[in-house]
């Protein structure tokens, strides 16, 4: 028996691996904490609530490199000051490894001041640094213990 369509071709060796696909984020979020990370100062804040996966998270949105100043002061004051500035020596250690930095908008997020909103309290937190990606809604302003304040 013959085959009559034709020659057999060579099957495709090359095997194509998918892009990485990122979710679309909140363009006015990320300009928002693109605005506070760009803050020399590291004096500016604005009051959020996020909408996350796990619940919902308060707090007042800091740039970097105030959110990295509150984490050296954190660790230094409770005994765990062999982690005070290991996030910059980090980034540095990268810089030196020649790895390179996403140049587009943050894809983090730095609150100050946080409560968490758990299904039987309301639990605060110094800081907290969560990925932009997993936001799906937010308003400005912070959750108040007391709806009245």
């Amino acid at each position: 028996m013959s085959n009559s369509e034709g020659p057999a071709t060579e099957p495709d060796t090359e095997v194509g691996h998918p892009g990485i696909v990122e979710p679309v984020l909140d363009m006015d979020l990320r300009l928002l904490v693109d605005l506070m990370d760009s803050d020399e100062a590291k004096e500016a804040a604005v009051g959020v609530t996020l909408n996350v996966p796990g619940g919902i998270i308060s707090g007042n949105i800091i740039g970097r490199e105030a959110y990295l100043d509150s984490w050296d002061a954190l660790t230094r004051g409770s005994g765990m000051s062999g982690l005070s500035g290991f996030q910059r020596e980090a980034e540095r250690a990268l810089d030196r490894a020649g790895v390179p930095k996403p140049t587009d908008f943050p894809r983090w997020i730095h609150l100050r001041d946080v409560a968490v909103m758990t299904p039987n309290r309301l639990v605060r937190f110094p800081i907290w640094r969560g990925r932009l990606a997993d936001v799906s809604g937010w308003f400005l302003g912070v959750m108040r213990d007391d709806p009245k304040a």
